[in-house]
């Protein structure tokens, strides 16, 4: 499917209100330039006067020269003038822009027609000057099409009164009229298809805003929806583990009773709610480190400690589980008993933590899991073997 043409099929009225203000501003700052640029190309063109018609200015002021002197003057002052008026106009009066916009063409357009009447009627080779209207319009001005239409048909109409009122010959109107006519045409047809394409830019700049702002809008939700996801999982996690561990006090006191120890069921029974109890509580941990890591909150918290106390600490910890289940633990560490390091002990003891209890917890009744320490320069070595599964 080819794609639409806004033009052709009619833009909205909100739309096309949009383009018309920005080109307003547009147009605001090109009007200016043109009637600048205008006023200083007019007055410059008395030296073509004077090559053109110097042998015939003896009488002064009213000579040929003198009175297209006076022409060009008149013209360049009322540039000026309407230069001034347009400093002190804004884009949003839109008439009124207007108007000091076609003032801008008319004037110069007039000023030629006088010169025509001075120089030899509808023959005249100024009457080029009316080409020069017309294209400067479309190149300079930022006309509508309905602007270089209007401007077009005066010129054609005021070369045609001036021709008429100095009984130009018919074949000199011909000739011009055709080089007017042909310009003209080209004039409206290139501005018709200049706004198309403006307007086509516009509609495309207007629909990659929309899209930045729904991308954004949506990046917005997207980061409350992370928000509240974040916060929910936070608090569910601390939700869980406050009475989880509330439950594992009283289960490790039931361990320690004799009426527990010397029922081997029972026994059984309680050990395994320890174990599920412990795993939940480590993947109740483990939630809140993805929770964390997710919300960019887990700085790293070094400290200095001895290795040997945080092996000791670790093996004494775990004994009581490899114990329940006849697995001889063992820990050493290959160190001064002064000796420390420098880093985050409590991610370290998680770490290792998973490590001997995914050990324990595969390694058969009789088997052997041990744990090591080892500082070597700079570096902490931690080792945990086994001899169970995988």
């Amino acid at each position: 499917m080819g794609k639409a043409d806004p033009y052709h099929e009619g833009p909205p009225p909100l739309l096309q209100e949009r383009f018309e203000a920005q080109e307003d501003e547009h147009r605001l700052l090109n009007y200016r330039r043109g009637a600048l640029w205008a006023a200083i190309f007019i007055a410059l063109g008395a030296g073509m006067d004077w090559v053109a018609f110097g042998s015939e200015s003896a009488e002064g002021l009213r000579s040929i020269v003198g009175t297209l002197f006076l022409l060009r003057m008149a013209c360049s002052c009322g540039l000026l003038f309407v230069l001034f008026l347009l400093y002190r106009v804004s884009s949003g009066s839109r008439r009124t822009l207007h108007l000091l916009g076609h003032l801008v063409a008319l004037i110069p357009m007039v000023t030629i027609q006088g010169m025509l009447s001075e120089t030899g009627g509808g023959g005249s080779p100024y009457y080029a000057g009316l080409n020069l209207v017309m294209v400067g319009s479309v190149l300079l001005l930022r006309w509508r099409c309905v602007d270089g239409a209007i401007s077009s048909t005066l010129c054609i109409l005021g070369y045609l009164a001036v021709a008429l009122s100095t009984s130009t010959s018919i074949q000199d109107i011909t000739i011009a009229l055709f080089f007017l006519f042909v310009t003209a045409a080209f004039v409206c047809i290139g501005l018709y298809f200049y706004n198309r394409l403006r307007f086509a830019e516009f509609c495309l700049r207007e629909e990659v805003v929309s899209q930045q702002e729904a991308l954004a809008e949506n990046h917005r939700k997207l980061q409350d929806l992370d928000e509240a996801k974040t916060r929910f999982f936070a608090n569910i996690s601390h939700e869980l583990r406050t009475p989880l561990t509330l439950m594992l006090a009283p289960i490790e006191k039931l361990q320690s009773l004799n009426l527990v120890q010397n029922d081997a069921k029972v026994f059984e029974l309680v050990n395994g709610l320890e174990d599920n109890g412990m795993r939940l509580l480590r993947l109740i941990n483990d939630i809140l480190d993805l929770v964390r890591m997710d919300s960019g909150e887990m700085p790293m918290r070094p400290e200095r400690f001895r290795p040997r106390t945080f092996i000791d600490g670790l093996g004494r910890n775990l004994q009581p589980m490899a114990d329940r289940k006849k697995i001889a633990l063992r820990w050493e560490a290959s160190c001064g008993e002064n000796e420390e390091v420098y880093l985050d002990r409590d991610r370290l003891e998680k770490v290792v933590l998973n490590l001997a209890v995914n050990g324990l917890k595969f390694t058969p009744a009789g088997g052997e899991v041990s744990l090591s320490a080892a500082v070597e320069g700079r570096h902490l070595i931690l080792e945990v073997e086994d001899n169970g599964a995988g």
